[in-house]
């Protein structure tokens, strides 16, 4: 019988759900101009705003999410304001 997770329930979207963030931070930002600042090929991101691509790897939409200052960081959850912390 396989493990099951007692945590939230756990499912996979159509598409990462990270990459509508990154979208979003970017919208004004053509895809050559973001090339030129990461090692990601502006074909790449294209095809993230043409719903082309539905799961990036995460290292790529790090990287171009520095483009328009942010980045990705891992949050304990239950932890927080909202739980008295």
């Amino acid at each position: 019988m396989p493990k099951r997770f007692n945590g939230p329930s756990l499912h996979r979207p159509e598409r990462d759900l990270a990459i509508h963030e990154v979208l979003r931070a970017i919208a004004g930002l053509p895809a050559a101009q973001i090339s030129r600042r990461t090692y990601v090929h502006a074909s790449t991101i294209n095809k993230w705003r043409s719903a082309r691509t539905r799961y990036p790897q995460h290292h790529t939409l790090n990287a171009v999410a520095k483009t328009a200052g942010l980045e990705f960081r891992l949050i304990r959850i239950g932890v927080g304001k909202a739980h008295g912390h």
